[in-house]
């Protein structure tokens, strides 16, 4: 090591220590200010604010996006406090039927989505959960969809669509008033598109 390699360590070292020394003052300093009831006040205030701020941009003081939140965040809690099996949930949406081709040398199988179960590639059927977002594939179709209520249009996969929506319905309405607009909805639009198709055909 050179002197002057040495010196700019020492420097550093210096320079920690004097940090370190002034932190510790600091401690005694706010140990003492903390005494005061005005300046406990300010720091709990200070605090609260810093913890909404790392928030802020998440939810940009807008409800729907506080809801989308706390309904997606805290049910998750919820459910993996009270649970630690399957999703149990009410209402699946079938986000596709899908058909695989194996390949033959193992490394990846070939995966798309097919027009139905009557499908000459059909393999299986996927669902998602409209609370939690759980997704199943199913290749036994019929039992899983006689055994849950399941939400099925080809035209109608966006699931995203349709939880935030229920997110909304779920702050104002009880949940199997949300679950009954939610079907609804779902069904209504699925009429119209049946009415559009006919149209084009």
């Amino acid at each position: 090591m050179k002197e002057k390699e040495r010196l700019e360590v020492v420097k550093r070292v210096k320079h920690s220590m004097e940090e370190f020394n002034e932190i510790e003052k600091c401690k005694i300093e706010l140990n003492a200010l903390m005494q005061d009831e005005k300046v406990k006040r300010y720091i709990t205030l200070k605090e609260k604010i810093l913890a909404y701020t790392r928030n802020e941009n998440l939810f940009k003081g807008k409800l729907e996006n506080m809801i989308h939140y706390n309904f997606t965040w805290g049910l998750r809690s919820i459910i993996r406090d009270q649970s630690f099996g399957p999703c149990s949930h009410d209402i699946w949406i079938c986000t596709g039927s899908h058909a695989v081709e194996d390949d033959p040398r193992a490394e990846h199988d070939f995966k798309w989505i097919c027009e139905d179960e009557e499908d000459v590639h059909f393999s299986y059927n996927e669902y998602e959960c409209l609370e939690c977002g759980e997704k199943i594939e199913s290749r036994k179709w019929k039992e899983f969809e006689n055994k849950h209520f399941v939400l099925k249009d080809r035209n109608q996969r966006n699931v995203e669509y349709y939880r935030n929506l229920y997110y909304q319905l779920l702050y104002t309405n009880p949940a199997d008033i949300s679950q009954q607009m939610i079907i609804d909805e779902f069904n209504k639009t699925k009429v119209k598109y049946k009415h559009s198709r006919k149209k084009t055909k």
